[in-house]
């Protein structure tokens, strides 16, 4: 497993942790106070999944441009790259989706099912 995605695995994790705490907290006097739990494994989520994709495609590219490393053609995909990622905040499925055709030329949308939920259906929830 990459880095990226042990990374990812422990942002989940702590997010999980989080939702499972307001579940506890779920039908006792201090529920309404409980809520910012929820927001906040909201949070951690999309955070985990933001950083993961940067880290993924980072990973990636350090593969690629070994062959160029330090020549003219590899600073420059570097600082397109770099350009990029600063823009890549608060991904959704159509930027995700963009940013993996432009770079990999692959639809990861395409592999986003869940139980009950085929790729349109994920890409839309997203």
């Amino acid at each position: 497993m990459s880095d990226a995605a042990n990374s990812f695995e422990r942002g989940i994790r702590d997010a999980d942790a989080l939702l499972e705490m307001f579940d506890r907290f779920k039908g006792t006097p201090e529920t309404a106070n409980a809520e910012v739990l929820k927001r906040a494994a909201l949070v951690i989520a999309i955070a985990a999944w933001e950083t993961y994709l940067k880290a993924r495609i980072r990973e990636e590219f350090a593969t690629w441009l070994r062959a160029v490393d330090g020549s003219s053609v590899g600073k420059f995909i570097q600082r397109k790259l770099d350009e990029d990622m600063k823009r890549f905040f608060n991904p959704n499925s159509e930027r995700t989706k963009r940013l993996f055709i432009d770079y990999f030329e692959v639809d990861i949308t395409k592999e986003w099912i869940w139980d009950n939920y085929d790729s349109a259906a994920a890409t839309k929830a997203l």
